[in-house]
């Protein structure tokens, strides 16, 4: 059994694993590759002419049995933990997990979610700091959108985007009847109440929240990952302390930002998920 961390980027999603990871008891990926594993091996027992061959009740069986080959292999290092899969891409799959665990009510998913303003600002800064002496692939693909603060904000809201695209498939999976299978979580909140958070996190996925494996004050990152596959440097870099964050988008964009129309559309939708019941 194992449960899913997803949402959007720049959400606290790196810094909630490395606090749960304290907990001996737990084992958390860095962003993960598994959902696409597990597609891909789905598309090949349904496309492959020689799995189709194979009778239908029996092809699904077997295609089944080898997924859950994948996760067991993935995980197989880690037997006996509380097990957390951490990638976007989950919301996406959770009728084929789903099927995978036996039931419904046995998917879990834990989303991070934060206030788009600073979300937006978050990465303007990871793209400065990252221009010292790079350039991004979002830059490389379309240089005359990305050109400007105005530009890469409108750009990273786009659907084929992290931020766009995160958003997406969160609302459609609430669409689709998922909302009882997932627990937002604020970053501001977390950053505020974290003990509060995880008690919550912990009841979600039906844990006993121990106080004592937790120190919020020192936490060590645990998951690496190359931000260059990212094209953003310190993508994943996290502070060793959690505490409260003042917001940042006021001291990262100035009125050719906040005095357009798509600001005040990204204002009036930044806290999106409350809406959603």
């Amino acid at each position: 059994m194992i449960y899913f961390l997803s949402g959007m980027p720049r959400s606290g999603s790196t810094l909630l694993a490395n606090t749960l990871l304290q907990n001996p008891r737990i084992h958390v990926t860095a962003t993960s590759g598994l959902i696409d594993v597990i597609r891909t091996v789905r598309d090949v027992c349904d496309k492959n002419p020689l799995f189709k061959a194979i009778p239908h009740e029996e092809r699904d069986q077997i295609k089944l049995d080898m997924i859950r080959g994948v996760i067991l292999g993935r995980f197989r290092e880690h037997e006996g933990k509380i097990c957390i899969d951490k990638s976007r891409g989950w919301p996406t799959s959770f009728e084929l997990a789903s099927t995978i665990f036996g039931e419904k009510e046995k998917v879990k998913a834990i989303i991070c979610v934060r206030d788009l303003r600073d979300i937006l600002a978050s990465f303007e800064k990871l793209y400065r700091k990252t221009l010292e002496t790079s350039s991004t692939s979002q830059e490389m693909s379309d240089y005359f959108a990305y050109r400007t603060a105005l530009g890469r904000a409108e750009f990273i809201m786009g659907p084929k985007e992290p931020l766009g695209y995160s958003m997406d498939v969160i609302r459609d999976a609430v669409t689709r009847g998922w909302r009882q299978n997932m627990l937002f979580v604020d970053y501001d909140t977390f950053c505020t109440k974290p003990g509060e958070v995880l008690r919550g996190i912990y009841g979600f996925i039906g844990q006993s929240y121990h106080e004592s494996f937790h120190d919020f004050s020192n936490i060590e990152q645990v998951t690496v990952e190359d931000d260059t596959v990212h094209s953003f440097v310190g993508l994943h870099d996290i502070r060793s302390k959690i505490e409260p964050q003042a917001p940042q988008w006021p001291k990262v964009f100035d009125k050719a930002v906040l005095e357009t129309p798509f600001w005040t559309r990204v204002t009036q939708g930044a806290r999106w998920w409350e809406q959603m019941g």
